[in-house]
């Protein structure tokens, strides 16, 4: 559902984790003419089967626990970079907003956010209501969720005052 939201020319930034890794698998078949930044080996690799996609790998310190890159040389690249999009993934979803296990992850993320002019958030139903070490960004810097079920609601509030548009992948 998420790589069909995805347009030709896009320039997005996509950070490392098991779901937005799932994401590129399906970009790779999907889209055309885009260019990915991405702090992840294996989203670049699988991203490099469609030739019609130029890919940015960060440099960094690579972290195999979370498979990707991370420290000041990947801060320095991303700032460096503007995107249409960051494409993330998440721990836990709670009331304050996204959160990750992995406080180099999270900043990360946040870089992304910052360089993008919108933030699609991929999570799927298992991280509703957890919670983990940092809070990505409050729910108002997210422009949509894309999710496999409706979120409880402990979280529809927040989601709704914040603005955040739920789409339901099924």
């Amino acid at each position: 559902f998420a790589a069909d939201m995805i347009r030709p020319g896009e320039v997005l930034m996509i950070d490392s984790g098991s779901t937005t890794l799932h994401f590129a698998r399906h970009l790779a078949l999907r889209s055309h003419r885009l260019t990915v930044v991405t702090n992840s080996p294996a989203i670049a690799a699988t991203l490099a089967v469609n030739e019609t996609i130029r890919i940015l790998l960060c440099p960094g310190i690579y972290d195999a626990r979370e498979g990707g890159v991370f420290g000041a040389y990947t801060f320095e690249f991303l700032h460096g970079l503007n995107a249409d999009r960051a494409v993330i993934g998440a721990s836990g979803l709670g009331h304050w907003g996204p959160s990750d296990a992995i406080s180099e992850a999270a900043a990360v993320k946040r870089a992304m956010i910052a360089r993008s002019k919108r933030a699609t958030l991929l999570a799927d139903s298992s991280k509703f209501g957890e919670r983990h070490l940092e809070v990505i960004h409050p729910w108002d810097f997210f422009d949509e969720i894309v999710t496999d079920e409706k979120p409880p609601q402990a979280l529809k509030t927040p989601l709704r005052e914040a603005k955040v548009k739920v789409w339901i992948a099924r």
